[in-house]
């Protein structure tokens, strides 16, 4: 129920809800409430998660509308927690597992990593140009992420060029859920998605927006 309000509940601010979402929880044995604990938030987070099956999906385009739903915490560690539920349940339904293009979760997640790292590379205004990643940088960073991961498929130079090309072109943003937020093509999917997902909660899902 929680995952589902952090979902759907119109105007709740993203920042906040990514914060939520990246909270380690403390340990059980020092919490007078059961939702501070560790296994709570870890199971909010993964329910949270789960609720974008968003089968057929190119990791890209699912990270986009993943990204669409809430901001990212700042904390790096918050970060990974978000990004391993996220790499986890993208690998069960993206279109490059059944196209053997990427073997494992662990690929997925060393992957979206990277594209997130590039888009702030490509987009950060404080970043030189001659500074940013070139796309020659990128697919030598992705190709092979070296023996201590279970990578039998090296990701092709064809695959990662198109992955820098998009987020050069389109860079993943994360829209307020305001007035003053425009909605992009990815809150739009996801707002879909939504319906789809909670029929019953329709009217909600059209004052979010």
């Amino acid at each position: 129920s929680v995952a589902e309000f952090l979902r759907l509940a119109p105007g709740l601010p993203k920042e906040n809800v990514g914060m939520y979402l990246g909270e380690l929880g403390k340990e059980e044995k020092v919490c007078k409430f059961i939702g501070d604990g560790k296994e709570f938030h870890q199971n909010v987070l993964f329910c949270y998660v789960r609720s974008f099956t968003l089968t057929g999906q190119n990791v890209l385009s699912y990270l986009r509308i993943f990204l669409s739903a809430f901001r990212l915490p700042g904390e790096a560690q918050q970060i990974d927690r978000i990004l391993v539920a996220f790499s986890e349940n993208c690998f069960t339904h993206c279109m490059e597992k059944d196209a053997g293009i990427i073997d494992n979760a662990e690929v997925l997640y060393l992957l979206t990593f990277s594209i997130i790292m590039l888009n702030t590379d490509l987009h950060n205004p404080n970043i030189r140009p001659d500074r940013r990643m070139t796309i020659e940088q990128f697919v030598r960073n992705n190709t092979n992420y070296g023996s201590d991961v279970k990578q039998v498929t090296p990701l092709s130079k064809d695959y990662l060029e198109r992955i820098y090309r998009s987020l050069a072109e389109f860079p993943i943003k994360t829209e307020r859920n305001d007035l003053s937020g425009s909605v992009t093509t990815e809150m739009w999917m996801d707002l879909q998605f939504q319906a789809s997902l909670y029929p019953e909660k329709g009217v909600m899902l059209t004052t979010c927006y």
